[in-house]
């Protein structure tokens, strides 16, 4: 995991989701991200309520959470698209919105 320390963020005020390549269900990326993050409430596992809850990290001690993406997602195209779709607007919602966290989202380069 070193392409992470080379990000330059101090250990202890980050937090990393390690996401498995090969994941192939909606529910079972949803269910490692929320174990990981220890989602404080019971969740659905859809698209809203995963945006739901990254844009709301109020319980998550470190100011930084990393989602790292060890390999290729095996998600049907269109739930990928949802994925990164709710990835990207929930970065954004941190970054113009609110000041407390961030969220940084690592892929693989290939």
């Amino acid at each position: 995991m070193s392409h992470i320390s080379e990000i330059g963020i101090p250990e202890k005020s980050s937090i990393t989701v390690q996401i498995p390549a090969g994941v192939n269900s909606v529910g079972e990326l949803i269910s490692s991200i929320a174990t990981q993050l220890k989602f404080p409430y019971r969740h659905a596992e859809n698209w809203n309520a995963l945006f739901d809850t990254l844009c709301d990290l109020s319980w998550v001690p470190q100011r930084t959470v990393i989602i790292n993406h060890e390999g290729r997602l095996e998600l049907l195209p269109e739930q990928l698209t949802e994925y990164y779709r709710v990835l990207n607007d929930s970065m954004d919602s941190w970054r113009t919105e609110r000041g407390d966290h961030e969220l940084i989202v690592h892929f693989p380069a290939n």
